[in-house]
């Protein structure tokens, strides 16, 4: 026991007796402080940043790193949280489970971090989940996720979903689709949890709208030849080929799309890709005629202020993986400040309270019963060579499906086992 503990006016035997509760608490509470006149102020508050740095989905990663940097920066510079500077530490999830739920482990219990932030991939965040469950530590989760991990069985009340909703944003891709595009459709997606709920939400509702998916396939991540596919794809004659793809392998099937001749005779539509950053990695014939529908996306005039800033300081404006760190992390800090307490209850008092926020987007708000952020959900298209007019030009935005629009596409709270 500390002299300065010691000193605090509370009777040896007391203060030994709550200080064994003190420590029972803490354990319970993954680790956060309870505030004592006699305690020091915190040094620092560390922010897990949980994202794949190797793999497919590495330019994901490396979106959501710079965004955590970049907010962490900006507060620091206001003085930092509660006046208590920030900090982070990244650990690879390699976009596997089992090395992404030990680092999430090695994040909390080794280095100590007081909030997680981060991930791409479902598979990811079901080992991610339950390493949160068990340590009571908040995350504002990196992905959009679906229904089976949003069961009020398997939810951490201490997790929140920054990113759209599987459900939500399939469905509205899937009404743009049948309403905009054309009424027969062909799936390719990638063979995991994320691209077989994407063909089952995003055929559900194209469907509704009048429209038929002919014909679908499952390709496994890290897929570096998409050309047995193809003729397949070209006896069908779809008039849209639905690729629920990411990342790397997402650029990899566009262009084989392309030299192949697909995208000459239909349309590819990505389902919350291609991103701009993909788009800069593909020519402009080969974004010429596809689709996209993206969480966030940086032209958009809410985001003007954190663009520009965002430029500055790296050679890339901020894609919609990175956006979710942004969004979460200032979202959590300010709940902070509002909580006036880095005691994770109050916090997440502060951010179950209804209330709206715009971190750069338009409108959203939070669900209670999932902790789900109801928020805007754009439909864009590749610009033509002859429109482009700069190395990030590469995207017509077409249109914005509100918060309130997207909403009636979630999961009920009733189906989710809340009610």
């Amino acid at each position: 026991m500390s002299e300065e503990k010691a000193k605090s006016g509370i009777g040896r035997r007391k203060f030994i007796a709550a200080g064994a509760g003190i420590v029972a608490v803490a354990a319970i509470a993954g680790g956060y402080y309870i505030t004592l006149p006699s305690q020091k102020k915190k040094d620092v508050i560390k922010i897990g940043v949980l994202a794949p740095t190797t793999g497919s989905f590495a330019i994901m990663g490396e979106d959501q790193i710079h965004n955590a940097e970049f907010v962490i920066d900006k507060w620091n510079k206001k003085g930092g949280v509660l006046g208590i500077p920030i900090t982070m530490v990244i650990r690879d999830t390699e976009t596997k489970p089992e090395p992404a739920a030990r680092r999430a482990k090695e994040l909390i219990t080794t280095e100590r971090v007081d909030f997680l932030t981060g991930t791409v991939s479902n598979a990811v965040q079901y080992s991610v989940m339950e390493v949160v469950k068990e340590e009571k530590i908040i995350w504002m989760v990196g992905s959009g996720t679906t229904a089976p991990l949003k069961m009020k069985d398997k939810l951490s009340r201490y997790a929140w979903y920054i990113y759209s909703d599987v459900q939500m944003f399939s469905m509205a891709d899937a009404k743009f689709a049948a309403e905009k595009i054309g009424k027969r459709a062909y799936i390719v997606a990638m063979d995991y949890v994320w691209g077989r709920l994407v063909t089952e939400y995003f055929t559900k509702e194209y469907e509704a709208n009048g429209g038929k998916v002919i014909g679908q396939d499952f390709a496994p991540l890290g897929t570096t030849d998409y050309t047995p596919f193809f003729p397949k794809i070209m006896a069908a004659n779809p008039d849209v080929l639905v690729v629920p793809i990411g990342g790397g392998d997402l650029i990899t099937m566009i262009k084989q799309a392309a030299s192949y001749g697909i995208s000459k005779k239909m349309p590819l539509m990505g389902i919350n890709s291609p991103t701009v950053r993909d788009a800069a990695a593909l020519s402009p014939e080969d974004m010429e005629n596809v689709y996209c529908g993206l969480h966030f996306y940086w032209e958009i005039p809410e985001a003007k202020e954190y663009v520009t800033e965002f430029m500055k300081k790296y050679d890339h404006p901020p894609d919609a993986w990175g956006y979710t760190v942004y969004a979460g992390l200032n979202e959590l800090f300010s709940a902070i400040e509002r909580a006036g307490s880095l005691d994770k209850d109050k916090i997440k008092e502060e951010l179950e309270k209804p209330h709206t926020w715009n971190w750069g987007k338009g409108e959203c708000y939070f669900r209670l019963c999932d902790h789900q952020a109801i928020q805007p959900w754009h439909i864009l298209k590749g610009k033509s060579p002859s429109e482009i007019k700069g190395k990030w030009d590469r995207l017509q935005l077409l249109h914005t499906f509100s918060a309130k629009e997207n909403e009636k596409y979630l999961p009920t709270c009733k189906e989710l086992g809340y009610e």
